[in-house]
């Protein structure tokens, strides 16, 4: 009797997880390059094996690292192992724009079970270079706006629309540190070049990226990208920029380090709005946030706790 209970429940633990995967959505997208699957979620986990460019891969859960680059679940050659999204493409079959009908959340997945990176404003222009239909049909397009890519419902959608030309400026900043030149106004986007500390640049545009930080559009030695606010000082009426925060979805701990094997330094209630200086991955491949708490610094889970704004 005991073994035909302990079968009937290992059965139905089965069944439980088979329904919670089949509920993600998946999404088929291309190998731009060789591209290394690893055992996690980030560059610091050991490859796998290597796969082909060109070659088409079926996604499904998807995380970001500390970098703010997402990374992709996948099985190849009966391997199974995570992709980083700067190697992926739709192939050029979908690409285009469109802009929100209404506030919408950018997830990590194509899915209402994903987390969200940020919410978009009714009327906010983005590009998407992907799709994917979810459990309950409903299409979804992956986005980039601001330097944060993510997946946007087609509930809160209009397909068309440009995105809007951004209102000049002229002003003078100089960096604090050496800083990195990137391609886009984000973390995930290619260095271009570094800018020596001491360097005062021009910057003609100004963006905010998912985690609140405002990053400057330069040109430097011919070299035009964007460079963070955090890595320079500034004079003029560019915008102010605003110190990231996350917001408490559930109770949790503040502990002294980013994961579970740490000293617990308090809990933290439900709904509380706190500042954050840093992110870190464990070795789940979970998000933590460096915070400030009355006074009190330590890091909370990301599984815990959303990006404000």
């Amino acid at each position: 009797m005991r073994k035909l209970a302990r079968f009937l429940a290992i059965v139905t633990a089965v069944m439980i997880c088979l329904s919670a995967v089949s509920a993600l959505a998946d999404v088929r997208l291309v190998t731009t390059a060789k591209l290394n699957l690893r055992a996690g979620a980030g560059t610091e986990y050991r490859r796998i094996v290597t796969i082909p460019k060109g070659v088409t891969v079926t996604c499904g859960e998807a995380r970001q690292d500390a970098s703010g680059v997402f990374w992709y679940y996948t099985t190849y050659n009966g391997m199974s192992g995570w992709v980083s999204s700067q190697y992926l493409s739709s192939g050029g079959a979908a690409t285009g724009s469109a802009t929100t009908t209404g506030e919408v959340n950018m997830r990590t997945g194509a899915g209402l079970n994903y987390k969200s990176v940020g919410v978009l404003k009714k009327g906010v222009s983005v590009t998407y270079d992907a799709y994917a239909t979810d459990n309950r049909n409903v299409m979804w397009y992956r986005v980039s706006y601001n330097g944060v890519r993510g997946w946007v419902s087609s509930k809160y959608l209009k397909m068309g629309g440009s995105t809007p030309t951004p209102t000049p400026v002229a002003e003078k900043i100089t960096t604090t540190g050496n800083a990195n030149l990137r391609s886009g106004a984000g973390l995930n986007y290619s260095v271009l070049t570094v800018v020596k500390k001491g360097t005062a640049l021009t910057y003609d545009n100004a963006l905010r990226d998912g985690r609140g930080v405002v990053w400057y559009h330069v040109n430097h030695n011919g070299v035009k990208g964007w460079i963070s606010s955090a890595n320079t000082t500034k004079g003029g009426s560019a915008p102010t920029p605003v110190a990231p925060k996350v917001i408490t979805t559930g109770s949790v701990n503040m502990r002294a380090g980013a994961g579970l094997n740490y000293a617990t330094l308090g809990a933290i209630k439900a709904g509380v709005t706190m500042t954050y200086d840093a992110t870190a991955v464990d070795g789940r491949g979970v998000v933590w946030y460096h915070v400030n708490y009355n006074g009190t610094k330590g890091w909370i889970s990301a599984a815990y706790a959303r990006v404000a704004g």
